[in-house]
């Protein structure tokens, strides 16, 4: 009976002193702030609630006015923003100690009305580009605004070598870039290559991030549907 006992009372204290040793690898941190909402427009978005933000240990939700609490593990942590027809928002490798306060982080709604399409006429020093947007922009409100991204092979948000943005013309649902010979070759787009092209529209007022795989920007609040792709050389 007294093996029986004393087996027992090492196993406890086996037990509790690997749950201490368990507590003080993982010590509880936190993580709060705030997050607003902007519209293409950079119009704010009054109710900010639901907004989840999570790590790999832990998940909370925004209240109405955008403030969150979350508590996870201490030590490096990437931390995801999103909701349903929001820009996701990453902020990779941050390090938390104990309660840490983020800095406001903007998200961005998508742009309803993606690039319908566009056109590019190849000029001296200069590839010349003409865009539809498909709906004029409200009276009193700031123009549209797009993003072009090309590369050597099909053209994405995700898989490009370099990217312009504009805007559209106040007047009416079309833009017109110009991107210079010397900007291709900066960005290692070279003569001869077949280069293809393709456009969205773009709530440029959400924060942006940079992605620690592909070390290319990440632009997240984007229509979800592109342009058609052209294709041209130079």
């Amino acid at each position: 009976m007294r093996t029986v006992l004393h087996l027992f009372n090492f196993i406890t204290i086996a037990y509790l002193a690997s749950a201490c040793g368990k507590d003080k690898a993982e010590p509880v941190g936190s993580v709060a702030g705030e997050v607003r909402i902007l519209n293409e427009f950079g119009q704010p978005v009054i109710d900010r609630n639901g907004v989840k933000i999570s790590t790999s240990t832990g998940s909370t939700q925004t209240n109405s006015t955008g403030q969150y609490e979350l508590r996870t593990s201490n030590g490096t942590q990437s931390i995801t923003y999103e909701k349903p027809y929001l820009g996701t928002y990453r902020l990779t490798d941050k390090t938390i100690q104990g309660a840490v306060t983020q800095p406001l982080i903007t998200l961005g709604t998508q742009p309803i009305r993606g690039v319908l399409s566009i056109v590019i006429k190849p000029g001296n020093n200069a590839i010349y580009v003409q865009g539809l947007m498909g709906d004029v922009t409200p009276q009193g409100l700031p123009p549209r605004k797009h993003r072009l991204f090309l590369h050597t092979a099909p053209a994405s948000p995700q898989e490009y070598t370099l990217t312009t943005s504009g805007e559209t013309n106040v007047s009416d649902d079309q833009f017109f870039d110009v991107i210079t010979f010397d900007q291709l070759r900066a960005a290692g787009l070279l003569p001869g290559q077949m280069i293809h092209m393709r456009a969205y529209s773009d709530n440029t007022f959400a924060d942006t991030y940079t992605d620690p795989m592909t070390k290319r920007k990440v632009y997240p609040a984007l229509s979800k549907s592109g342009s058609n792709t052209v294709t041209f050389t130079y």
